[in-house]
């Protein structure tokens, strides 16, 4: 082999490298598992507020009723 056939071999696999690396790249930005986990992050985020919402009024609902109650009992 001479110096520049060994030249044009490296050329080639520099190539393909840059290649490949802007491959992984394009797959990267294309990829969207990352974006659904975020999504689903926020889906249960949310309905976990919504649960505590609701069990806060409905317990401050209920001690209301239970007051109620034991009033008209005790009278």
């Amino acid at each position: 082999m001479n110096h520049i056939t060994i030249k044009a071999q490296e050329a080639s696999v520099n190539q393909s490298g840059k290649e490949r690396t802007m491959e992984k790249l394009r797959n990267f930005f294309k990829d969207e598992s990352g974006a659904s986990a975020v999504e689903y992050g926020l889906l249960v985020s949310l309905i976990a507020v919504v649960i505590i919402t609701s069990v806060n009024t409905l317990g401050t609902n209920l001690s209301s009723k239970f007051h109620q109650v034991a009033t008209a009992i005790g009278s």
